[in-house]
């Protein structure tokens, strides 16, 4: 029943962290770097039952900004709001990862502090994608994401995400000539779910900590990353 309600609520919406720890194995986040288009990042989560096909990912939220920076604000924002067990993303951008540096100095100098916080590390890394070093990355990412997204024998759900009408905006003869940075929403989407499956299929899934009951201790929900902590 859970997971009905957690597939069927609007992005952003469902961050109950003991209804996602029920039928949630895991929920990584996915970044891709402003480019041609504003930078994205997503959340998605994995089903704990697993189907004939496999187990189901469900898009969680998302956010774009058309700055760096900013874009690192939305990823600290998603990031307290979900415990996301692992980032994925390209961390040889020497301008994003600057902005990574300097958040990730004040939260060490700054920790939030909860007893229910579930990060022990304040700092938050973005895990390697080979994605990132691939010649023609939208060969790889369109066909496996697609596969996904099959109507009958669909692994994918994204809801009403905006990244669905990016991917109906690429014709099948331009994907080989596609670089990072074309469409970081498809990007970021790619990154995180490709990582999931395959952690999954080396027993190497971080799972998401459950019963979560709220925000930093004195501020509850009304902590918000992007304008307390900022």
């Amino acid at each position: 029943m859970t997971w009905e309600v957690i597939r069927h609520a609007k992005i952003g919406q469902m961050t109950d962290r003991t209804l996602l720890g029920r039928d949630l194995q895991a929920v990584y986040g996915g970044l891709a770097w402003p480019g041609k288009r504003p930078g994205f990042c997503v959340v998605v989560g994995m089903s704990r039952e697993r189907a004939s096909d496999g187990h189901a990912i469900i898009l969680l939220d998302e956010a774009e900004a058309v700055g760096a920076r900013e874009l690192v604000k939305r990823l600290e924002v998603l990031d307290f709001k979900y415990g996301v067990a692992r980032w994925i993303g390209d961390y040889s951008n020497q301008a994003g990862s600057a902005f990574l540096w300097e958040m990730n100095d004040r939260r060490k100098a700054h920790p939030v502090q909860t007893d229910s916080w579930p990060r022990r590390d304040p700092e938050i890394h973005l895990h390697y994608s080979p994605i990132v070093e691939m010649d023609e990355p939208y060969a790889y990412m369109l066909p496996e994401l697609k596969r996904l997204l099959d109507p009958d024998r669909r692994q994918l759900f994204l809801k009403d995400s905006r990244i669905v009408q990016s991917l109906t905006e690429i014709k099948p003869d331009e994907m080989h000539q596609m670089r990072l940075g074309d469409y970081p929403a498809i990007e970021a989407l790619a990154m995180a779910v490709l990582a999931l499956r395959e952690d999954i299929a080396r027993g190497e899934l971080g799972e998401i900590v459950t019963g979560w009951s709220g925000g930093p201790r004195g501020e509850g929900e009304n902590y918000d990353p992007l304008t307390d902590g900022l």
